[in-house]
């Protein structure tokens, strides 16, 4: 029941599903499901495995009540630490939709951009905002022809890269570089 566990020592109910934080409730679910075929399949006479159906069905129970959700992730949030398992997870999810590579040059990309629209504002000269703008419209374009290419909306787009973000933050914890996540994507 330790691979639950945050580096903090909080249970990951997310992790326990299998899932990541702001999973659906379709999803959670789905994960409650799988998991307790799982444990089923197993001897549930073992007092290891009562132990973990306990904590998959508590892990559902709190996930799908809106409320206890809400609760539970406003405890997490300050204090949440990805699990390995959990990381894992998300590279995945992302990885299912677009290369992750990508997504992470596209969200840097994306970052220019608005630190570029922030500069526009600023008290430069003319000429320079003429060409940040020009230069940020190009870069603009071709961000939303990689979307396109990869069929991914701008929201869909804005969704993975709030997931990636949460990733790479997490990964730090378990001192993880880049290249440690894009090896996760092709598993």
């Amino acid at each position: 029941m330790m691979q639950y566990k945050t580096p903090d020592g909080k249970v990951d109910y997310y992790g326990v599903l299998g899932l990541v934080p702001g999973a659906g409730i379709k999803e959670i679910k789905a994960g409650y499901e799988k998991k307790r075929h799982e444990l089923y399949s197993m001897r549930p006479d073992t007092p290891e495995n009562r132990g973990l159906v306990k904590l998959v069905n508590e892990a559902a129970h709190t996930l799908i009540n809106p409320q206890l959700r809400r609760e539970y992730d406003e405890a997490m949030v300050s204090k949440r630490k990805y699990t390995l398992e959990a990381i894992k997870v998300a590279v995945r999810r992302i990885s299912s939709v677009i290369p992750f590579t990508e997504l992470y040059k596209l969200r840097n990309d994306d970052l220019r951009i608005s630190k570029a629209n922030q500069m526009m504002g600023t008290s430069a000269s003319e000429e320079y905002r003429k060409d940040l703008k020009r230069r940020t419209l190009l870069a603009a374009q071709y961000m939303m022809e990689k979307l396109e290419r990869f069929g991914i909306s701008y929201d869909k787009f804005h969704e993975l890269a709030a997931l990636l973000g949460q990733v790479v933050d997490a990964s730090r914890s378990h001192n993880l570089k880049l290249s440690d996540l894009e090896a996760m994507a092709t598993q």
